[in-house]
């Protein structure tokens, strides 16, 4: 198995990991507007998860594709998350906060995880230099 579908299997469970608690918080809580939590969830997960194995297969290999995935990565994540702000601002606080929630939930664990892989793999590629 190559970097990159190890990063996406471990990111993969992360991101579930992220969603199953904020499914069972937003139930346990009985918070409404569930959906606009898996919204702000989803902007967050699916660029979270896409770029960053393509920042794991070009992680370590010559020229710039790794640095094309970074930017391109950045950008989609902040197009994604502002997509879905402007959709969900229009119904509410009580949906604003779910979505925040959301957004969060699927960012924050998902990016370190993405910082700890690209450092783990950065000192193995040096180690094996």
């Amino acid at each position: 198995m190559g970097p990159g579908a190890r990063f996406a299997l471990w990111g993969g469970i992360v991101a579930a990991a992220t969603g199953v608690a904020l499914v069972g918080g937003a139930v346990r809580m009985q918070a409404p507007g569930l959906g606009w939590g898996v919204l702000g969830w989803g902007a967050a997960v699916a660029p979270g998860l896409t770029f960053g194995t393509w920042l794991a297969r070009r992680h370590g290999t010559p020229g710039t594709g790794f640095v094309a995935a970074l930017g391109a990565g950045i950008l989609v994540r902040f197009v994604t998350v502002l997509g879905s702000l402007a959709w969900v601002l229009a119904e509410g606080a009580g949906a604003q906060r779910i979505w925040l929630a959301g957004v969060l939930a699927g960012y924050v664990p998902l990016q370190l995880f993405e910082v700890a892989w690209f450092v783990r793999r950065s000192r193995r590629l040096a180690a094996a230099r």
